[in-house]
């Protein structure tokens, strides 16, 4: 059977919460450190590049650490003044390096560039929409051990009044899928097929930006334009819901001010956002024209220019899975987009069901272990697929949130997924 989540309940000061944090976590933190040491490696038997692979990540720990914002490291403190991080000897960089566990398997496996994938609709009611989390598969084992739903709510509710919830893994405090009382829903996937995978040291920023802002903001629109304007170290796609249907858009966070190192005919890049159906997101294809459909994948939108990755010589174009798991998102949200006036929540859980590589018959954006389709056999696999319903403000209604989680006992096993389980703020 599957493990289940553990549930980790956070309240105070940050101080006060890293405390809280190793103390219902203990042991599982220092079993989670010594997984993703064993399972986090480049793909290669050659020592040397296992070498530098070690050094590029104490170099990369070194600027995180510079990067981290005040609270993160308070946060830290409170783990590291503990009598069990005293004992088991835990330090900062064990703790930095647990909480980057997903950037340092991308710098493990730069092949594995198709992570995650998005889909909302925005209803009279509010938003309701879904997402996969994907995950290198040679790293896949250290990720699917022990599902962690942390909870957090610091104890100044003038400076951060938002209670949030997001997933992650012990260790992991700032994670790339995020729910507030307030509505507002955050999710992050790499910008890997429209702005490449490569990481700019100049404008490093950390993921504890993103957790802190959704502690701080209650409105919809400053989020927005907080992701507009904010430099970051790597190109991502987030995707964020508010509490109208309007509130849904997917903004590309670009550290480049210069060509796309995927192709340099594409004009210099910016942060910029696109919605569901407007106007500037209409390409000949017809895919981007959905009224009220956002779906978002490792491109921004589709062009011609992001179909195809490989463009050595005269060689044939490589498939892009991105593109791929873009247009069955599509489809299949323009097929149940009907439906969802009736048990929201249950259509977008069946939606982020389909599956990508295991030959299904209407087939969709999640990657199963193993794939049956060696033809999407890819390098990542789901580890999570969530499904989400906000609601307007007026409504006095708090949103709501189920997830699911796919886990193998080793590299080798086939993956077994928990049943959807529906969780509150």
């Amino acid at each position: 059977m599957p493990n289940q989540p553990i549930e980790v309940n956070l309240q105070g000061t940050f101080f006060e919460m890293g405390k809280q944090y190793i103390t219902q976590l203990n042991q599982i933190v220092i079993n989670q450190l010594a997984l993703s040491r064993k399972s986090i490696r480049p793909v290669t038997t050659d020592p040397q590049a296992q070498k530098l692979f070690d050094i590029k990540i104490l170099e990369f720990i070194s600027k995180v650490k510079k990067s981290y914002p005040v609270e993160m490291l308070e946060f830290f403190n409170g783990i590291l003044q503990t009598d069990f991080a005293k004992r088991n000897s835990l330090t900062l960089d064990e703790l930095t390096y647990l909480d980057n566990m997903y950037i340092v398997s991308m710098i493990a496996d730069r092949k594995s560039k198709e992570h995650c994938s998005f889909i909302g609709f925005g209803l009279e009611s509010g938003v309701v929409g879904g997402r996969n989390f994907d995950f290198a598969n040679n790293n896949l084992q250290c990720m699917t051990d022990t599902p962690v739903i942390l909870r957090m709510q610091h104890s100044n509710l003038q400076k951060y009044p938002n209670k949030i919830l997001s997933i992650g893994l012990p260790g992991t405090i700032c994670n790339p899928t995020i729910l507030n009382n307030k509505n507002l829903f955050l999710e992050i996937n790499t910008a890997s097929d429209s702005i490449g995978s490569k990481l700019d040291d100049t404008r490093f920023s950390t993921l504890s930006d993103f957790l802190l802002k959704m502690m701080q903001c209650e409105n919809y629109q400053n989020l927005h334009d907080f992701l507009i304007s904010k430099p970051v170290f790597m190109g991502l796609n987030v995707s964020i819901a508010g509490s109208e249907g309007i509130a849904l858009h997917t903004i590309e966070m670009s550290p480049f001010n210069v060509k796309s190192e995927m192709d340099p005919e594409i004009p210099n890049f910016k942060n910029r956002a696109r919605a569901a159906n407007s106007e500037d997101t209409l390409d000949p294809s017809n895919w981007d024209n959905n009224p009220n459909i956002l779906v978002s994948t490792n491109v921004f939108r589709l062009l011609d220019w992001s179909q195809y990755t490989n463009k050595e010589g005269d060689k044939k174009h490589e498939k892009n899975f991105s593109t791929e798991r873009y247009k069955n998102l599509i489809k299949l949200g323009r097929e149940k987009q009907g439906c969802l006036a009736n048990k929201p929540l249950n259509v977008i859980q069946e939606i982020m069901e389909h599956g990508f590589n295991n030959n299904d018959p209407i087939p969709g954006a999640t990657k199963y272990i193993p794939t049956t389709d060696p033809s999407h056999a890819g390098s990542t696999s789901t580890y999570y697929t969530v499904a989400f319903k906000t609601y307007k403000i007026n409504s006095n209604k708090t949103p709501k949130f189920s997830v699911r989680f796919q886990q193998q006992t080793s590299p080798e096993s086939k993956g077994v997924w928990t049943k959807w389980q529906k969780y509150k703020v």
